[in-house]
């Protein structure tokens, strides 16, 4: 999809992942950049669950996977992680990689089951940095 759905496409990132509405804008800000391919899942016209695609040279990126929370559990996200391996092999990607939150007993995460049972092996775990601003 293109320009007519970054809005809801911002909204949708900030909305599945929790982070304030202002955040949404830096999600629109892939969409229609030069390399940058975004998929959709949609009931009707309403976009229910999206995914990014980068691909350069042999290497794709997958990353924005979201799905509104009404919609999760029917299998938007992988159709969306099949549609997005064949796009980056018809670009000529020999490699495809993504990142997803750790996937523990206390906290199972189904994006990094979703990527498993589509062939992704877990390469390594990082940590991620949070800063917290105070307010004055």
């Amino acid at each position: 999809f293109g320009a007519e759905l970054a809005a809801e496409f911002g909204r949708l990132q900030a909305e599945a992942f929790g982070h304030p509405p202002e955040l949404a804008e830096l999600a629109t800000a892939v969409v229609g950049r030069f390399g940058w391919e975004l998929f959709g899942a949609f009931e009707g016209d309403h976009l229910v669950a999206a995914g990014a695609l980068r691909a350069h040279g042999a290497a794709a990126w997958f990353g924005f996977a979201a799905t509104r929370a009404d919609h999760r559990g029917r299998g938007a996200q992988s159709a969306l992680i099949v549609a997005r391996l064949t796009a980056a092999r018809a670009a000529g990607c020999r490699w495809a990689c993504v990142e997803t939150a750790p996937d523990t007993a206390e906290k199972p995460n189904p994006s990094t089951h979703n990527l498993r049972r589509m062939g992704f092996r877990d390469a390594y775990e990082r940590p991620n940095w949070v800063k917290v601003l105070r307010e004055k």
